[in-house]
């Protein structure tokens, strides 16, 4: 799309500088974790391009007084539960690529005739659900570039079967529905989400008006009411710590960089309404001047971003699209950041864009963390020649969770020099990365170490650590508000980790479990010895099951959370 195009459709999108807005400081909906949001939600931001936002929970003053725990393992990705650490450091993780991939290519004649569409699997968005239903991993994606919405099932996640269940006994869900970038979810908000399907689609072009269907079975789709304008690599997403859905589109403010305009509702289907900025709002810079607003500013890179050079010039980074899952007691963000060739180049050369996948971290689903700024998952670049060349996405659903493992599936392109079209959009494929069950950070003690926690509240009775003290160990002291381990509950008392490595550890003390402290305000001493922590949590007893949410699932799970 060209620059003066881009900034056109920006205009009917959303190109505003949002004014800050009275009342910020009024209290409102108060969360799971105890944070308390503005009563004025979403935040009217006052967007300047290049300055890095701090999440205003991790700003002392604003985190609670007492954290409550009872939801998810307790990630160690910020500051937020930590009070103190000596003798440790915060390192942060990514995920490895799978030996054998890709694990789905082009292999169907929908998938790979180029008479129609360029070749490929792709996801740019899509989804990948463990359905516990059916005992299955589901995979929908595109056949072809800007393709047909297709499925595929898979009983280990690795070797995918393409079941005939749509069009003339094909895969093909929606034969007559081009789709440029869509997400799929199963609807939380019903006893059974796998009977409750939700379908979003942004169609080619932009700006254009949005589709959404419902489906009982993920197979069989029912299209809705037409929704609001989005442009394109616009996708949406469920946060079910608030219970609502979102809408990340894709906009342009007056610069005419690349960046996420917010949409929130209760409901999936009166939500995919709303009404744009007009073009005097944008350019009086007067956006949600009479408080009717129904998206707002949201998220762009900034100056912590990485730049690059690109035939003598450098390019700063542009935030492509951003998806979000919950897991545990966070949302994860998935953010495809392009930071290099972008139409021009990669048209030229019939090679895919230079995008790679980018984890940030979220405690409300609105303010993200961003504190590694490297790539998570990156290309292989364009001299690789690889199925991975270029165009990496991330899946929109984010990730499941197998042998203890979290395993991204992500989406890249390898392009096609000799091809009769643009080249840059062929031959889409499917891949894994994995990483460690919790593992995004850990809190490293290469000698002795400790970390002290703040305040948290808990109903449960029984701790468990995720850790690796395979060379030293890790305990646990329970603290009074004097900083003194309770009678029973210091290091002498606990039976910790000892030359363990363990996703999922109880730990013990001699003066009993957990419980006499359920519903007080306690703090952890966490005893480090070479040993790196990635999580804790409190559970209700000794399954472990920490009541936090499982991202898109996974074997071993029931449904969406751990309980």
């Amino acid at each position: 799309m060209r620059r003066n195009a881009m900034v056109a459709c920006g205009a009917v999108l959303l190109a505003a500088l949002a004014g800050a807005a009275g009342g910020e400081c009024a209290k409102g909906e108060v969360l799971y974790n105890g944070i308390v949001l503005p009563a004025k939600w979403p935040p009217r931001l006052n967007v300047q391009k290049g300055v890095p936002r701090v999440p205003p929970y991790l700003v002392e003053g604003n985190i609670p007084s007492a954290i409550k725990i009872d939801v998810g393992r307790q990630l160690f990705v910020d500051d937020f539960l930590v009070a103190s650490s000596t003798g440790t450091v915060r390192r942060f993780y990514k995920p490895v690529k799978y030996f054998g991939n890709p694990v789905m290519w082009p292999e169907t004649k929908t998938e790979c005739d180029n008479s129609v569409r360029e070749p490929g699997c792709c996801m740019p968005g899509g989804g990948v659900w463990w359905d516990a239903s059916r005992r299955r991993f589901r995979m929908w994606y595109l056949s072809g570039w800007n393709g047909l919405l297709s499925i595929a099932e898979s009983a280990d996640g690795l070797k995918w079967e393409r079941p005939p269940v749509g069009a003339a006994g094909t895969n093909v869900l929606l034969p007559n529905v081009k789709v440029d970038t869509f997400s799929v979810w199963p609807d939380y908000s019903t006893a059974d989400p796998y009977a409750n399907w939700r379908l979003f689609i942004a169609p080619p072009g932009c700006p254009v008006k949005c589709l959404e269907f419902s489906s009982g079975d993920g197979v069989s789709w029912n299209q809705l009411d037409a929704g609001g304008l989005v442009g394109d690599s616009s996708t949406m997403f469920y946060n079910p710590f608030r219970r609502k859905w979102v809408w990340s589109i894709r906009s342009y403010w007056s610069h005419g960089s690349r960046c996420r305009t917010y949409r929130e509702h209760d409901d999936f289907v009166a939500g995919s309404k709303w009404r744009p900025a007009t073009s005097n709002e944008i350019r009086s810079g007067q956006y949600d001047a009479d408080g009717k607003a129904e998206m707002f500013p949201w998220l762009a890179c900034d100056n912590s971003d990485l730049t690059s050079i690109v035939d003598g010039t450098e390019r700063r980074s542009q935030l492509y699209n951003v998806d979000a899952v919950a897991y545990e007691s966070i949302m994860v963000g998935l953010f495809k950041v392009l930071c290099g060739r972008d139409n021009k180049e990669a048209s030229k050369a019939k090679l895919p864009k230079s995008t790679s996948v980018h984890f940030a971290y979220s405690r409300d689903g609105f303010y993200f963390d961003r504190p590694d700024r490297t790539p998570a998952i990156p290309d292989s670049g364009w001299q690789s020649g690889m199925w991975d060349t270029g165009y990496l996405g991330p899946c929109s659903s984010g990730f499941v969770i197998r042998d203890e493992q979290l395993w991204f599936y992500y989406v890249g392109a390898r392009g096609d020099a000799t091809a009769k079209r643009s080249g840059m959009h062929s031959h889409f494929s499917v891949g894994i990365a994995k990483l460690r069950r919790d593992g995004f950070a850990g809190m490293v003690a290469d000698g002795a170490g400790e970390i002290v926690t703040r305040p948290v509240v808990f109903s449960g009775a029984q701790m468990f650590v995720n850790a690796d003290a395979r060379y030293g160990s890790l305990s646990v002291e329970v603290l009074d508000a004097d900083g003194k381990p309770y009678e029973g509950y210091s290091e002498a008392d606990c039976r910790g980790l000892v030359r363990v490595d363990s996703t999922k550890h109880a730990v013990t003390w001699k003066g009993g479990d957990l419980s006499r402290f359920a519903g007080r305000a306690a703090r952890f001493r966490f005893r480090l010895k070479v040993t790196t922590m990635y999580a804790f949590w409190v559970a209700k007893d000794a399954s472990g099951a920490s009541g936090g949410y499982l991202a898109a699932g996974g074997p071993d799970y029931k449904g969406l959370k751990d309980e």
